[in-house]
């Protein structure tokens, strides 16, 4: 179903569910108006995008607070690390997960 037609179906029904019943919202003499349809498809799924990312916003700040939490608890403990080209070498783990909450936060 084409995005203009569902944008008028559900502005047809909040109208008249408001007793608003004699006006009508056409998917292309309204909706559509001045734009192409790839207009307002794109604009369909940006808006999309925006509301999913609202709840994902809380639950991602939320875990960087937790692994920010860990940063401090993990202070003390030793662990190793290594890359491709390089020997293993001591770090504390808590800079591994400050390392994650970095990431969280820049992404």
């Amino acid at each position: 179903m084409n995005v203009n037609k569902v944008i008028a179906n559900f502005a047809n029904k909040v109208l008249m569910e408001t007793g608003e019943n004699d006006l009508n919202i056409h998917p292309v003499d309204n909706v559509n108006a001045s734009q192409s349809a790839l207009d307002v498809c794109h604009t369909a799924t940006r808006i999309g995008i925006i509301l999913s990312f609202k709840p994902l916003s809380k639950g991602i700040v939320n875990l960087i607070e937790a692994v920010e939490v860990k940063v401090e608890e993990f202070m003390p403990i030793s662990t190793i690390s290594r890359t491709c080209l390089q020997d293993s070498m001591r770090i504390r783990l808590c800079d591994t997960f400050s390392a994650y909450a970095a990431m969280l936060k820049d992404d």
